[in-house]
């Protein structure tokens, strides 16, 4: 039940009107994935399985009133609209890029419950060493195309890490109240933003420490504001079709995350680095067709770390949160889907997850 990913279409004139059940009546459940920000992948094939729509039927063009109307849900008006919360986040950030292309600010811009700036987030691990507490990846990775439809261009960070790397510090999931250390690296390369950060010695930098040691934590993010940008037109393999992106020319750099779940997979954890050599190797990117292998594997990951009891009582909190999550999108997946196990480890952890999912 994901929100559906940002995706530029010609705007309708400001005034133009908006009515949201004329639209809705015109359209398919095809127009409504392209015209709506949430949907319901459970009930795809029925019209009420789709919410916010901000696009005309048929043409797809950007309503502004309608774009208005789905962010005034979005904050309570009119009984508000019932999505997940864990996917508000991802539909703030789509409907908030309508806003900008009509030089307006979506209404939680100025909550203090909602960022300000952009996150962009994703990655895998490769190797860990754990001698050391210096982690090493990338933040974000160059001319990778995202799930909102937005790529990150070479050189896009080069002035904001000239002129401010001193104050760009390494967040726990973008929690400016969770700083777990300040890149003593952080440079662009190839592939995308380098970064080596010294882990605190604090409670929270343990626990930091201690998850990426048994593969917990695997991905990193950016938390940025875009300056320039430019649409361009790439060809999709998928569709066989050339496809708009928001290639993201300049970006004002405010601070990298350690995060949870991530959408691109391009952004690897490196490893724990003392007087080790980095390893270098590519992993690839993973795709909506192994998301609910890879929901899976985060949710053996922190089953088994719950028994573990090597962690501090908040964390396993947090812990216990992101696996309800995971369970819930676990048991709406389609019913041909098999849950696969690795060993017999994972069997016995299986047997539990599945427990639990119809309980």
């Amino acid at each position: 039940m994901p929100a559906i990913p940002y995706k530029h279409y010609p705007l309708d004139a400001p005034d133009s009107p908006w009515d949201a059940n004329a639209e809705i009546a015109k359209a398919t459940t095809t127009d409504l994935a392209v015209m709506c920000a949430w949907d319901d992948k459970s009930r795809a094939e029925q019209k009420n399985g789709y919410k916010l729509p901000h696009h005309s039927a048929g043409t797809y063009h950007t309503n502004l009133k309608g774009v208005i109307a789905a962010g005034n849900a979005i904050m309570g008006a009119r009984g508000g609209v019932e999505i997940p919360k864990y996917d508000l986040d991802a539909v703030k950030a789509h409907l908030q890029k309508h806003y900008h292309e009509f030089g307006r600010t979506a209404p939680w811009e100025s909550k203090a419950e909602w960022r300000w700036y952009q996150t962009k987030n994703g990655g895998t691990l490769k190797d860990v060493d754990t001698t050391g507490r210096t982690v090493c990846g990338y933040f974000a990775s160059f001319n990778t195309l995202d799930s909102d439809g937005d790529m990150f261009a070479p050189g896009c960070f080069a002035k904001s890490i000239n002129e401010n790397s001193d104050r760009i510090m390494h967040l726990l999931q973008h929690n400016t109240l969770q700083p777990i250390g300040r890149p003593n690296v952080l440079k662009e390369d190839a592939q995308g933003l380098y970064f080596e950060t010294p882990i605190a010695k604090t409670q929270l930098g343990d626990d930091v420490l201690q998850l990426y040691r048994d593969g917990v934590y695997k991905e990193h993010s950016v938390g940025f504001e875009m300056i320039n940008n430019q649409q361009s037109s790439v060809f999709s393999n998928q569709s066989l079709e050339e496809e708009q992106v928001n290639v993201i020319k300049e970006a004002r750099l405010w601070e990298g995350s350690t995060v949870t779940w991530g959408a691109n997979a391009n952004t690897p954890f490196r490893g724990i680095k003392s007087n080790s050599t980095l390893a270098t190797n590519h992993y690839p990117l993973i795709t909506t067709e192994n998301i609910l292998d890879e929901a899976l594997e985060r949710s053996s990951l922190i089953y088994k770390q719950l028994h573990r009891g090597n962690l501090h009582d908040d964390t396993y909190t947090l812990l216990e949160i992101e696996l309800k999550q995971l369970q819930s999108l676990l048991a709406a997946r389609p019913c041909n889907h098999t849950l696969p196990a690795n060993d017999s480890d994972d069997v016995d952890v299986l047997k539990q997850i599945n427990a639990m999912l119809k309980s």
